[in-house]
């Protein structure tokens, strides 16, 4: 029993390696389900027995990376520094992060990315676990707002929206710095906490 979790873990890590390999080459909506079984050197029925489509494997790859970060990093102590984190993370692998978002031509990434980073956030606020890529987000002020809003659903998606602008907005200005984004975020943050 040990050996099959350990061979589902290794596998969808390899399957994300093999995302975040080819993100960093070509577009999200160029990369096909062969692309990334051929990279990680998997059938496409292994792909399946754990992802529906690439969407799923993108957003696994996103909890992934943010989780990997928070455990390399430490865990975040304020919402402020969740953002912080955030801002790294982007401002690491622009490439890979603007071959999500700005370099695709008809895949409409902005919603789809609005769903997921409202997802994880949900999660984070509604459901927090203490695995590897889930966070309890409540005890954060920000936060915390948010889950106190009358649609939480609404507000949540809203904030990531605005983050999710300020990410592009950055990524589509060249040669722009991670100080830069910064101030982007910190503008963000203070329009959206409360007295």
């Amino acid at each position: 029993m040990m050996g099959s979790l350990y061979e589902v873990k290794r596998t969808q890590r390899d399957l994300i390696d093999s995302l975040s390999h080819l993100l960093k080459k070509m577009s999200f909506e160029k990369i096909t389900i062969d692309d990334i079984c051929e990279d990680a050197m998997v059938h496409r029925s292994t792909f399946y027995r754990y992802y529906h489509n690439k969407y799923e494997l993108l957003q696994n790859a996103l909890e992934y990376i943010v989780g990997l970060y928070f455990h390399e990093n430490g865990e975040p102590t304020s919402d402020v520094q969740v953002i912080k984190y955030l801002i790294k993370i982007v401002a690491s692998d622009a490439q890979l992060f603007r071959n999500i978002t700005i370099n695709n031509e008809f895949f409409d990434s902005y919603s789809q990315l609005v769903k997921i980073v409202s997802d994880i956030i949900v999660e984070g606020l509604l459901a927090p676990t203490s695995g590897p890529n889930n966070r309890d987000l409540s005890n954060f002020p920000m936060f915390n707002n948010i889950a106190k809003s009358k649609n939480v659903s609404l507000s949540v998606r809203i904030f990531s929206g605005a983050l999710l602008t300020v990410f592009i907005e950055w990524l589509k200005t060249p040669d722009a710095s991670e100080e830069t984004l910064n101030e982007m975020i910190d503008d963000l943050i203070c329009d959206f906490q409360v007295a």
